[in-house]
């Protein structure tokens, strides 16, 4: 299926995100994929290299993780653009995304797999169900190779760097000035479900320039979505509009109406909802291999290594 736009319930008018379907002939994993050995235990690689390494931490409490030393100038995962193409696009992320999404299904690097899939806008609320949670941490990943990310009721949401960005290679001075005109393309990450967190997948430099300059990038966040149904009850449903009906006749202030109105509209959803879920493959070697890798990373939180 084409790309198409998704629809903004809360307005129309603004640019929510591109949905589009992967239907390829792909055997096997792409370049760059999640792995895990347990259900706690992940790792991401990139064309046979390890990019990242995490575990859920007992209780669901939160995630420990690390990525190996990398080059400041690795990954590649999509062609880097032009300054030219930059200042066409400038502020535009509906060109941006639908940009991205012809560079990710061009690249033999990149993560597309088959299936549903959709580019979004990051917004500043908590999402409702089925959505990201809030992005957190975006200021220092560059410089945080490794960590632990408490969730909370709703996730994480922290950003993890794959590679680091030095402050002094020419690409970031380049960009600097970008950042500076507001011509700065979008980052682009990848929610991973099983990490409850975000990978930047492009747009390192970017971002290194963008915190020089003391400017906020825009967000656009790829996700492999999977349909989520439920059985319909049409009493509940009639009964939850009669009590927000009933609410309606009451003199309310502008907030109050905007939650009762929405409260409608949920009423009346589908009983479906696209939720994201990332595909993982299993490690070779299991539990043991994961630990005896992690092990050997310089500067990991020890607890990323312990068997458990």
């Amino acid at each position: 299926m084409a790309p198409v736009d998704l629809v903004n319930e809360a307005d129309p008018r603004v640019f929510a995100g591109l949905r589009f379907d992967v239907d390829t002939t792909l055997k096997g994993a792409p370049a760059l994929h999640v792995q895990y050995a347990t259900r706690s235990l992940f790792r991401i690689r990139h064309e046979g290299r390890t990019v990242l390494m995490a575990k859920v931490r007992e209780g669901l409490s939160g995630l420990w993780w690390a990525r190996p030393d990398a080059p400041a100038d690795s990954l590649a995962i999509v062609p880097p653009f032009r300054m030219s193409e930059a200042r066409e696009r400038g502020a535009d992320l509906r060109a941006w995304a639908w940009r991205f999404h012809a560079l990710l299904a061009a690249s033999p690097r990149a993560c597309l797999y088959p299936g549903a899939w959709h580019i979004e806008v990051v917004g500043g609320k908590e999402p409702s169900f089925g959505g990201h949670p809030r992005m957190r941490r975006l200021d220092t990943c560059l410089d945080t190779p490794s960590g632990f990310s408490p969730w909370d009721l709703n996730g994480s949401g922290d950003v993890i760097a794959l590679r680091p960005s030095s402050l002094d290679a020419a690409r970031v001075k380049a960009l600097r000035k970008l950042a500076r005109d507001g011509a700065l393309p979008p980052l682009l990450v990848l929610f991973v479900s099983g990490m409850d967190s975000y990978v930047l997948l492009d747009g390192h430099d970017r971002l290194r320039a963008a915190l020089v300059e003391g400017a906020r990038p825009d967000v656009l966040v790829l996700t492999s979505v999977r349909k989520r149904e439920w059985a319909d009850d049409p009493e509940k449903r009639a009964a939850v509009v009669r009590s927000l009906e009933e609410k309606l006749r009451h003199p309310l202030t502008g907030p109050q109406l905007d939650r009762v109105n929405r409260a409608l509209i949920e009423s009346h959803r589908p009983p479906w909802w696209l939720v994201p879920k990332t595909r993982a493959w299993p490690i070779p070697g299991g539990r043991d291999a994961f630990c005896a890798e992690a092990a050997a990373i310089g500067g990991a939180p020890p607890e990323l290594s312990a068997d458990g």
